[in-house]
């Protein structure tokens, strides 16, 4: 009983912690993206990478967090355009030059799935080395497919272990969790999540109730 109300503490320390961090980063994150507007034209580097740092750091908190609370989270399931969600992300990713064939109402909890959609795209964008994605969604039965494909190096090993965890990819830089989290977060609104390799790099399938 002691050892649970100690681990019950800690994990209210770490969830607390991890939020008032996810904070102030998003407040930063919000400053450095004014600062890079008022830059001269001329295009800053220096500013550009500290955008996109800051990026890196606030959904690496956002994972934390999700994690934190992955047995207590209440999912607030509305319908919402799949390319809404698209556009409020679209300049995260400036190097990613975002496609989406078809457009979908989908239901779901929209931080959640905007979350997911962050960890996917930034996947292909620093594991995958991809400046193309092509999303395109197709209807089966009760669920919508959607299909996120990039045409980035792929992936090196068996892509059923993709999104379990303590089985990261052969990158140094990826310990898996993103991917992880995206599964966990998916299947708990009853959704699927899975991953393919093809000619023309990686591809994500989601699997998630909605109408074309």
């Amino acid at each position: 009983w002691q050892d649970h109300i100690r681990n019950e503490k800690l994990k209210l320390f770490f969830s607390i912690f991890s939020h008032d961090i996810k904070t102030s980063i998003s407040r930063l994150r919000l400053q450095a993206e004014i600062l890079d507007e008022e830059a001269d034209s001329v295009k800053n580097a220096g500013m550009n990478q500290l955008v996109t740092d800051i990026m890196k750091l606030d959904l690496q908190l956002e994972n934390s967090l999700n994690f934190a609370h992955l047995n207590q989270t209440r999912f607030y399931i509305q319908e919402v355009k799949l390319s809404k969600i698209v556009s409020q992300i679209r300049s995260e990713f400036p190097d990613l030059n975002i496609q989406i064939q078809s457009d979908a109402l989908i239901h779901t909890d929209v931080k959640i799935f905007t979350s997911i959609l962050r960890n996917v795209l930034r996947n292909a964008e620093l594991h995958g080395k991809a400046s193309h994605i092509d999303i395109s969604i197709k209807s089966q039965s009760d669920f919508l497919e959607i299909q996120i494909q990039d045409n980035g190096v792929g992936f090196v090993g068996d892509t059923q272990l993709i999104g379990k965890y303590f089985n990261p990819s052969k990158n140094k830089l990826s310990n898996g969790f993103g991917l992880f989290i995206c599964r966990e977060l998916i299947h708990k609104m009853n959704g699927k999540i899975y991953f393919s390799n093809n000619l023309k790099g990686f591809v994500v399938f989601i699997k998630i109730t909605g109408k074309l």
